[in-house]
């Protein structure tokens, strides 16, 4: 389980930001343009990281990769809890090259380790590190109010170092294994236009999941805690999470019973129960679109991601990770800044509610393209190492 936990170890960084954000906001001054780029400096970077480690071929430095991703989390962590703009953007980027170094790294090693049954771990660990990040994070917010700007980074700063230590010794004991499953032959150094073909319009899908993932996670919380929801303003980003890993951890039970299912339409009840609720003045309402949106756009993500990748070799699943993270992840910083944008123009009381739309007509248009439980062969997510 060492690889698994270390990379949702990982990702829970990324997602820890989000309860500060409205920290940021009261106490630094971030307006929503500023919020964004806590976002987009982030996916920037980590989307160049993720392109460069798309090479089937750079898959061989994996586990020196996963290792360097956990140190340079620390490094990000640090520069977070210095607590001032410029070294919060700037954590943020190097948060972007830790999440680039560990993406492909951990599929790519958890395939070689379990075969197919690895194959959803990069949306699964994903999605289960953005629960454990955003809920202790919204933990300390809880019981060191302001102070959790400072705290919450270092302490996630000391579990990677941990982490990493005991990775070193895990991928140490397996180097040989690792190293003949992970050489790739000249004629395969890159994806074949086949692999890529087919990944394209199930893209589409993971991109709009994600959209609602960010959106979910940096500029809703805030525009509900501005009509007065204060409690979908401090939980929702939780529920939607929860929700979300939910639904990755419970996909074989799902695919046995709702076999037609694809995630999309899940979000997109959930997107117009946000926006209804929000009308209303409804939080119950709110946090049950807001853990339906999860709940679907988890799905979505993860079952895009193996479709994609079925009968893939273990560097062929991290190079696919890596670009699929990449596509999905420049949606969403591309969505994000433009809300961002006009929040300062319009405010988020009128920029939020359009985004959503945005988001629900996404989830309509793509929904021919959406995978099924029954299109793919579920693997179960607790079985990674």
């Amino acid at each position: 389980m060492i690889v698994a936990a270390a990379f949702s170890l990982l990702l829970a960084g990324s997602n820890a930001v989000n309860p500060l954000l409205p920290l940021y906001r009261e106490h630094l001054g971030f307006g929503p343009l500023l919020l964004s780029l806590t976002f987009v400096s982030y996916v920037a970077v980590l989307i160049v990281v993720l392109l460069l480690f798309s090479r089937p071929g750079l898959i061989r430095w994996a586990p020196v990769t996963m290792c360097g991703g956990l140190v340079v989390a620390a490094v990000s962590d640090l520069l977070l809890a210095n607590g001032t703009e410029a070294s919060i953007l700037v954590g943020r980027a190097v948060g972007g090259v830790a999440g680039g170094f560990g993406t492909g790294a951990a599929a790519a090693l958890v395939v070689a380790a379990v075969r197919s049954a690895g194959r959803a771990l990069t949306a699964t660990g994903n999605l289960v590190g953005a629960v454990i990040g955003t809920a202790l994070s919204q933990l300390g917010v809880e019981l060191m109010a302001g102070d959790a700007m400072t705290r919450v980074p270092e302490f996630h700063a000391i579990a990677c170092l941990v982490a990493a230590v005991a990775l070193v010794f895990v991928l140490a004991l397996r180097r040989s294994q690792n190293r003949s499953q992970l050489i790739v032959p000249a004629d395969r150094a890159r994806l074949s236009p086949t692999e890529v073909r087919r990944g394209v319009p199930v893209f589409a899908v993971g991109c709009v999941a994600w959209l609602a993932v960010g959106g979910s996670t940096v500029l809703v919380p805030s525009y509900m805690g501005d009509i007065g929801l204060g409690l979908a303003r401090s939980v929702g980003a939780i529920v939607f999470f929860a929700a979300s890993a939910a639904g990755q951890l419970g996909s074989v039970w799902l695919s046995t019973r709702l076999p037609w299912a694809r995630g999309s339409e899940a979000l997109v009840v959930g997107v117009a129960l946000q926006l209804l609720g929000s009308a209303v003045g409804s939080e119950t309402v709110v946090l049950v679109g807001f853990a339906l949106v999860g709940l679907g756009a988890g799905v979505a993500y993860r079952l895009a991601l193996v479709h994609a990748s079925l009968g893939l070799t273990p560097a062929g699943q991290g190079s696919m990770s890596s670009v699929y993270a990449a596509v999905t992840y420049t949606a969403t910083a591309t969505g994000t800044l433009v809300v961002g944008v006009l929040g300062n123009i319009w405010g988020l009381r009128t920029a939020v509610p359009v985004f959503l739309v945005v988001v629900a007509l996404g989830g309509i248009a793509t929904f021919r393209w959406a995978v099924r439980f029954r299109d793919v062969t579920p693997a179960s997510p607790t079985t990674a190492p």
